[in-house]
């Protein structure tokens, strides 16, 4: 059911990329497209392909973005034989133009007719020595005539990077990929319990390391914080207390080694000390039970 004066907007990767999809979308008219183009598409028989007729344009505005860090395993051979980017803050150009892309030459599509797009071209201006520079060609349907609606274009898109991250969760850590149901609405239950915990994982990641002086039972129940507690008292580690501290010891618990210079624990090592933390507090679930059974 559309919900009354909110206008979806689709936020898709280099995969989203395809005729069909566009034209599908003026077809119906209800929600809006923003797409990272991945083929440099011909625009007209005299006329630049994509790409370049936006490089051709003048920068029209910059903005400051953070960047987050490149995973080790991202990318190709030859890429991750490269430098990787490290988090840091970097500035980026932007330009905009108005579109007209032709269907395909060949195909099903081919005698479409073209469909109307802005295009906006993110570009870094300065970046580290060795280091690739971000270039992102964004499609959308949304109109962009001015700095905001473009800076909006580019908050929109990064956005789908913490979507990335729920969805890796959801994939690695829960594997909704191997349930073996057989029937849909078994695997629509499973899948939509598992989504709850990829959020629940990917909560405990963000908020430990933006938010790490906020309450441990903001995301822990009781009986997990003392679980936490007593192992970290066994081991000798610092005694969680805050939420930041507690989801350090549960990653810890799922082996993370919480060195000086180590990077915030991620997904998956929550995700593994998480399953050992549900076994212990299970366990001390069973003596409490016990003790409430032995007689005076």
């Amino acid at each position: 059911m559309a919900l009354e004066a909110v206008r979806p907007v689709a936020i898709m990767d280099r995969e989203g990329d395809i005729f069909a999809l566009l034209r599908e979308q003026r077809r119906q008219g209800n929600y809006d497209l923003l797409v990272r183009s991945q083929h440099n598409r011909v625009l007209g028989p005299s006329q630049p392909r994509l790409w370049e007729s936006l490089r051709r344009r003048p920068v029209q505005a910059q903005r400051e973005i953070p960047v987050p860090r490149q995973s080790a395993r991202a990318g190709t051979r030859r890429q991750q034989a490269r430098p990787r980017r490290t988090a840091r803050l970097t500035r980026v150009s932007l330009r905009w133009a108005p579109l007209t892309v032709p269907p395909p030459r060949d195909g099903p599509d081919r005698h479409a007719a073209p469909v109307s797009l802005f295009g906006v071209l993110v570009r870094e201006d300065s970046p580290p020595p060795g280091i690739m520079p971000l270039e992102w060609c964004l499609s959308t349907t949304v109109p962009v005539t001015c700095e905001e609606e473009a800076a909006q274009i580019l908050a929109w898109y990064r956005l789908r990077w913490r979507i990335e991250d729920w969805h890796c969760v959801l994939k690695t850590g829960c594997k909704v990929e191997y349930l073996g149901h057989r029937t849909g609405d078994r695997i629509e239950r499973a899948v939509t319990l598992q989504a709850v915990i990829a959020w629940l994982l990917l909560a405990m990641a963000l908020l430990g390391r933006e938010t790490p002086e906020r309450p441990a039972l903001l995301l822990f129940t009781p009986l997990e914080i003392q679980a936490l507690q007593d192992l970290a008292r066994y081991r000798g580690w610092a005694l969680p207390t805050t939420l930041g501290d507690t989801v350090i010891a549960l990653a810890r618990l799922g082996g993370y080694l919480a060195r000086n210079h180590d990077p915030p624990p991620g997904p998956q090592k929550i995700w593994d000390g998480y399953i050992r933390l549900v076994e212990r507090v299970a366990a001390y679930e069973t003596l409490k039970d016990l003790q409430r059974l032995r007689p005076n």
